[in-house]
């Protein structure tokens, strides 16, 4: 669309298929996202940005077949003096490392409310009295026991009424870090940091899940980090026992209430079941989801 800020009001005749009058093709003749215009040595230039659907691996790299079906950026470069795209990225993992924290930062936002949506379903099921049986096989699974005493119960409600505060916070003490090397990390009490990976491993539900478990850490860090996959079967596949800094963790289901009660994954995973109706444990044993 053209805008006539005298008359405030679109140009007569538009507006117009994007495609045909900005010479585009491919993925860039409609449903564009948004645009940056460049500056100085390339204030000619336009950069055009669309989520299409597509196909990647594990890592978020385009592949063809074999892989997950994504919604994932791409963006080209239009050079307005020539009329003419000049340059296009459709790799959605390259599109993420070229606009250096862009993306991870515009994913966070969703995340931080699709998190606080399975954080308030967690605290409605643990805050019913009697607990529904849902809720208790959720206890048995994430907090291993499905007959959680008082003291458990009242400790859960009150760190997921912590980590909801922590989620409202954001962003506050938390940033994009260039070649953090994981989807996200935390100091406790300090900053929580996201790195590219949070974007090109982790699907909408991944982030999720990862900004639960990182508020976890920031609030009640005490030392167990046990993923909700290691050594379990999630969705279907067998996972091997996580290693975390060159210690193998326990099965996740083996751990003891008292170890669950401060680990990160338990409430991201509990959070999910509680919200979603199923053990669905999204992160990295289900990549792209």
């Amino acid at each position: 669309m053209r805008f006539d800020w005298p008359a405030n009001a679109a140009s007569t005749g538009y507006p117009k298929p994007i495609g045909p009058n900005w010479h585009t093709s491919g993925d860039f003749t409609r449903d564009l996202d948004g645009e940056i215009t460049g500056l100085r040595g390339f204030r000619t230039k336009a950069y055009l940005f669309r989520t299409i659907t597509t196909m990647v691996n594990r890592d978020g790299r385009r592949i063809s077949s074999g892989g997950f079906v994504v919604n994932a950026p791409v963006y080209c470069r239009y050079d307005f003096n020539g009329e003419v795209v000049d340059n296009t990225v459709t790799d959605p993992a390259d599109v993420v490392g070229q606009w250096n924290g862009l993306f991870p930062l515009l994913d966070a936002g969703p995340a931080i409310e699709l998190g606080l949506a399975w954080i308030g379903a967690a605290e409605t099921a643990a805050a019913a009295t009697p607990l529904a049986p849902a809720t208790l096989t959720a206890f048995g699974h994430h907090f291993m026991t499905g007959s959680p005493d008082a003291t458990v119960v009242n400790t859960v409600r009150d760190r997921l009424r912590q980590i909801r505060e922590r989620l409202t916070e954001l962003p506050d003490r938390f940033k994009w870090t260039a070649g953090l090397g994981f989807a996200a990390a935390t100091n406790p009490g300090v900053l929580t940091q996201i790195g590219d990976e949070f974007s090109t491993l982790h699907g909408p539900n991944g982030r999720a899940a990862a900004l639960i478990h990182e508020a976890s850490h920031f609030l009640f860090d005490a030392g167990v980090d046990v993923p909700e996959w290691s050594g379990e079967v999630v969705a279907g596949v067998p996972q091997g026992l996580a290693v975390i800094n060159g210690v193998t963790m326990p099965r996740y289901s083996t751990i003891p209430t008292s170890d669950a009660l401060v680990n990160p994954s338990s409430y991201a995973a509990f959070a999910q079941e509680t919200a979603l109706g199923e053990d669905s444990r999204f992160g990295a044993a289900r990549p792209q989801l």
